[in-house]
């Protein structure tokens, strides 16, 4: 990891988004309904793969990516993935070293809520 490479965001890092973002991250899914899932996502953000692992009803799941995506001029981090009946996609937001944003179906009226990532220790 050298200090000066470029795609730093807002000097808080030395190290590109790329390589920042690489590794295991812990999520939670809230629904707008309060129901709440948790699970894995592991980043590879140098070959823009990730690998959706969620625990639903005691059983881990992996989704199936369908697509990622990272703006180079900003904080902001999306992905959609597959559940083996529905795609879903969520717009992430970088605060304070964790991703946060909104979630929903990809199908009209499909359920939405909140999302958060936090590095896994």
């Amino acid at each position: 990891m050298s200090g000066g490479e470029s795609g730093s965001i807002r000097g808080v890092r030395t190290q590109s988004f790329e390589t920042w973002i690489t590794g295991a991250w812990v999520v939670s899914m809230v629904s707008s309904d309060g129901a709440e899932t948790q699970g894995e996502l592991i980043v590879d953000g140098h070959r823009g793969s990730a690998n959706p692992i969620f625990n639903i009803a005691g059983v881990k799941k992996e989704w199936r990516l369908v697509e990622v995506s990272h703006r180079k001029d900003s904080e902001t981090y999306s992905f959609q993935v597959f559940n083996g009946e529905q795609t879903f996609k969520a717009t992430l937001k970088l605060t304070n070293d964790q991703f946060e944003g909104p979630w929903k179906e990809m199908r009209a009226g499909g359920a939405s809520g909140r999302i958060k990532l936090v590095r896994k220790k």
